[in-house]
């Protein structure tokens, strides 16, 4: 009876793994998982910017419209309550709307000394759309009248990336406007 010995003689295919075990053995596909991730990161890499830029354009937009909105409602309810005249009443409600809105993107002071400067802005623009001080109203007298008071405030908003979806002009108008009534006088 003869010895007969077995010899198995499998060979095996390298493996990703074998490869990082033993560095002389490496092959060539880790390299090209290298070159396609590459290739991926850079046809990615522009969406994701644009995305980024989107987000932070549309959060400086959103802060900028939510300070105008609260300024705007601001300013209605004290020209409202404390103006006997249109001209008091524009210069309260510029004064209100400037003074919350000088950290707005956007904002512009005047050219007057400071504090005047910020008081008097150039931007936002702030109208008093329609102002009343009526006896006659319901519930009013001669000694406490009805306060009527819309004002309207318009920013022009300058993004930080370039969409083609804006316009020509590349701005947006951020608009508000708030009405306010109230009986003078009283406490």
């Amino acid at each position: 009876m003869g010895f007969r010995s077995r010899v198995n003689l499998r060979l095996r295919t390298p493996t990703w793994r074998d490869a990082h075990r033993n560095p002389a053995r490496r092959s060539v596909a880790p390299s090209r998982g290298r070159g396609q991730s590459l290739v991926e990161f850079a046809i990615v890499l522009p969406v994701m910017l644009a995305f980024l830029g989107l987000a932070l354009d549309f959060s400086r937009v959103f802060q900028a419209w939510i300070t105008l909105e609260s300024a705007t409602r601001d300013a209605a309810e004290l020209v409202a309550t404390d103006a006997s005249t249109a001209v008091e009443a524009q210069q309260l409600a510029q004064r209100v709307v400037c003074l919350q809105a000088q950290n707005v993107p956007g904002f512009q002071p005047s050219s007057s000394p400071a504090p005047t400067d910020v008081e008097r802005c150039l931007a936002p623009a702030v109208v008093v759309v329609s102002f009343d001080v009526s006896s006659e109203a319901p519930g009013a007298s001669t000694g406490f009248p009805l306060g009527t008071a819309t004002i309207e405030s318009r920013l022009l908003f300058r993004p930080l990336l370039i969409y083609p979806f804006i316009g020509p002009t590349g701005t947006w108008t951020v608009v508000s406007r708030s009405t306010f009534s109230i009986i003078q006088g009283r406490q």
